[in-house]
């Protein structure tokens, strides 16, 4: 017998498939063509969408069907399953008459121009996606073979001139690093150390931060790379120059043949520490600069040190920590409609999912705000409040929060 959440489910599942049209219905995959029906060769009824899609007349800027193009397979699953499923919450979300239908195609199928031919051929006039930085070189590459707008989910340092109808948007580490940078000198810091993990990721962040920090006029005074999986503590005081600080003093206690007494010292020339880790790591390094007599040197950090879900158990081992993170996951208010279609299906998600759900819906959004921002304008998203920057990638400007009590708190 069948549980009342169960029935409950099933209910809600048929009550919003009756909501959908035909067309939404087969451009959701809910319905499956029968090709043994098809009179025409493939390439035939292509030819003839394409004629339709050129000819058909619509109002200027009006998006009759978009197509999503992820990977929907392989090491990238996992992200486009999370964006897929942004991006149709704030569809189903927007409560417009005229809405366009949307199509998913997986780019892990085929050759990703071909994809997105095809995505024409078959009525597309918007596209979003795709999300490897590989499969967006080769779009961004197309140039003037790019018949519709597309707004890619990733960018690529090898495309140096991205298409006018082609617009980049990404969660790139290098956004938070910069921001950090930026905070830091406008509060009048200028000698700064770094600790980041040993690994991609970790490198990328102290790099970014290190060139704008530098562009600034800033000085990095150490950088270290430490590994999640070993003592913290050790790389705590290879950063605070506590191991030099014991080493002068045991070669002085090798030079005097009486008893001395010696307490380490930090170095002095450090304004601010810059801290990008996951929320476990960082819960070991914050205390650790307490420890090793640096509790009163500030801490800026990434938003990769908060899971993005209140514990403030746990979270108080970062009091006084200030980060930067998407404005939805600090605004308790602004926040609550989209934890809500996070958590719609019951299920436990993941940190990353999450953000990468926000950024799926605010893609959606941003189909329709592209002239806004290619006219300069703004969008206040869940991810940050972006606009158009260079080489028409999306810049987003995040918000700020410091821990206190294990909550974080919005601070200006």
């Amino acid at each position: 017998m069948m549980s009342k959440t169960t029935v409950l489910r099933r209910a809600l599942l048929v009550s919003a498939l009756s909501f959908l049209t035909f067309s939404q219905a087969h451009a959701f995959g809910f319905f499956n063509r029968d090709r043994g029906n098809d009179e025409a060769p493939i390439e035939e009824q292509r030819t003839s969408r394409s004629r339709e899609y050129n000819n058909r007349s619509h109002n200027a800027g009006e998006i009759r069907q978009i197509a999503i193009l992820l990977p929907l397979n392989g090491q990238h699953a996992e992200a486009a399953v999370a964006i897929r499923e942004g991006f149709l919450a704030a569809y189903y979300a927007n409560q417009q008459q005229r809405k366009p239908n949307i199509r998913v195609y997986d780019t892990t199928r085929g050759d990703v121009k071909q994809i997105y031919e095809s995505a024409i051929s078959e009525g597309a006039d918007f596209v979003v996606g795709p999300l490897s930085k590989e499969d967006v070189l080769q779009i961004g590459r197309m140039g003037r073979n790019l018949q519709i707008p597309v707004l890619a989910l990733n960018s690529h340092p090898d495309l140096f001139q991205a298409p006018p109808n082609f617009v980049m948007y990404s969660l790139a580490p290098e956004t938070e690093a910069e921001q950090i940078a930026e905070k830091a000198w406008q509060k009048g810091y200028r000698s700064a150390s770094i600790v980041v993990p040993d690994n991609a990721w970790g490198k990328r962040t102290a790099n970014a931060f290190s060139v704008r920090w530098q562009h600034l006029g800033g000085k990095v005074v150490r950088s270290i790379f430490a590994n999640p999986n070993q003592d913290q503590a050790a790389a705590v005081r290879k950063l605070l120059g506590i191991d030099q600080s014991q080493k002068r003093a045991n070669d002085i206690k090798n030079l005097m043949s009486e008893k001395i007494e010696f307490q380490a010292r930090r170095r002095q020339d450090v304004d601010v520490i810059v801290m990008a880790a996951p929320p476990a790591q960082a819960r070991q390094l914050k205390p650790l600069f307490d420890f090793y007599y640096a509790e009163d040197v500030p801490v800026l950090a990434t938003s990769s040190i908060y899971s993005g879900s209140p514990n403030p158990k746990s979270d108080r081992d970062v009091n006084g920590v200030v980060f930067c993170d998407m404005p939805w996951l600090l605004d308790t208010n602004k926040g609550a409609a989209l934890r809500q279609l996070i958590s719609r299906d019951g299920q436990e998600h993941s940190d990353q999912y999450s953000r990468l759900f926000a950024m799926g819906y605010d893609a959606y959004n941003l189909t329709g705000q592209i002239r806004v921002l290619q006219g300069q304008g703004q969008y206040a998203g869940a991810t940050g409040n972006l606009h158009l920057g260079n080489n028409n990638l999306i810049e987003r400007n995040l918000s700020w929060a410091k821990m206190v009590n294990g909550m974080p708190t919005q601070v200006n």
